[in-house]
């Protein structure tokens, strides 16, 4: 883990650097965005594959595409996605690099666009998300692809929504839950949002079995996470206090629920859902993967947290707040990393 906290650290001096230089604060931006994503790519692609034993599994269905039947039966899209890349080249390498250009072309793109303190989203997608999206690929990818969406979602352009979401569809079906999204953004945030989201999770939990068989007729693979109940313990108590966390810190920099409009809205919905459905989890379902649809949600963070800090007037809180949040989220990637690190060209 050394090698991402060294770029971590890195990515922060730039970030001061950049600052303090001539440039204006668009053009700080852009290059920052830019040297994030040569450092994002070369985590993500000169890294030792071995410590990572799901990849074995990628690269096993790169190779077998050229089959009449192919060794695993995944989504249309990552068919499709190693199909053409196959033709192009037998080194399942060309994989891993077409997914992480896409991926994290998609994460800075909508930093880019929503995140009032860039370094710090990117400083939050190293510590939350990115560390997965090593070896859990395909949802991965499925999740920066439905970001791309927000725009959408704000301006109420169901059609394109629905395109782009279906395209992370393609490549796991989860992203299916992104449709979420799409329908509480036009909620008021008030305490009749809040009794909605609470009904809803109540029916979804007493729901799970008759949801489950509907989604088996689908696709049968909904059988290898489904269990006769499965408790979340602990593990998701530690995630739900971080959602938690988030949404007091909202609340608190942004005054009240009427100064959470546009897009931060969308991302105070979203880390509400994803304290539901930590709430969900806890008390255990015939679902066992629900910490894998949370990841489409628990994403929001990266903008949120930035862009409440930003709203906070008083400039001195944020040397507290800021060195404070940034040593919790350094636990947090710790705490999720199982395999460790390594560089390897």
């Amino acid at each position: 883990m050394v090698v991402i906290f060294l770029n971590i650290l890195l990515l922060f001096f730039y970030a001061v650097k950049l600052r303090s230089s001539s440039l204006n604060k668009n053009g700080q931006r852009f290059l920052f965005l830019i040297i994030a994503f040569l450092h994002l790519m070369f985590l993500h692609i000169f890294f030792n594959a071995s410590l990572f034993p799901d990849l074995k599994g990628y690269n096993s269905y790169f190779d077998s595409i050229s089959n009449a039947q192919p060794s695993i039966n995944f989504e249309i899209g990552w068919y499709y996605l190693n199909k053409i890349l196959h033709g192009i080249s037998h080194n399942s390498f060309i994989l891993l690099f077409s997914v992480s250009i896409v991926m994290i072309l998609c994460y800075l793109i909508t930093i880019k666009r929503y995140s009032a303190i860039p370094w710090l989203s990117v400083f939050l997608l190293l510590c939350t998300v990115f560390y997965d999206s090593l070896f859990v690929l395909r949802q991965n990818l499925a999740i920066p692809i439905c970001l791309i969406t927000i725009p959408y979602i704000i301006e109420r352009k169901p059609v394109r929504f629905a395109i782009l979401t279906l395209l992370a569809v393609s490549f796991h079906y989860s992203a299916l839950v992104w449709f979420i999204a799409y329908f509480i953004y036009p909620v008021k945030i008030n305490l009749g949002f809040y009794f909605l989201m609470i009904i809803l999770s109540v029916l979804s939990y007493f729901l799970m079995d008759v949801i489950l068989k509907n989604l088996i007729t689908l696709t049968p693979k909904i059988i290898a996470y489904t269990t006769s109940n499965n408790s979340g313990g602990t593990g998701v108590l530690k995630v739900a206090a971080v959602n938690f966390s988030t949404l007091a810190l909202s609340l608190y920099c942004f005054g009240n629920h009427n100064s959470i409009n546009g897009y931060n809205k969308l991302f105070f919905q979203l880390a509400v859902v994803a304290l539901l459905l930590n709430v969900i989890d806890f008390f255990g379902t015939s679902f066992t993967l629900f910490s894998r649809l949370n990841l489409y949600f628990t994403a929001s963070s990266i903008l949120l947290i930035p862009n409440a800090l930003a709203n906070i007037d008083n400039k001195r809180l944020n040397y507290i707040l800021i060195p404070a949040i940034c040593i919790c989220y350094l636990f947090l990637l710790m705490s999720i990393a199982q395999y460790g690190y390594g560089i390897k060209f």
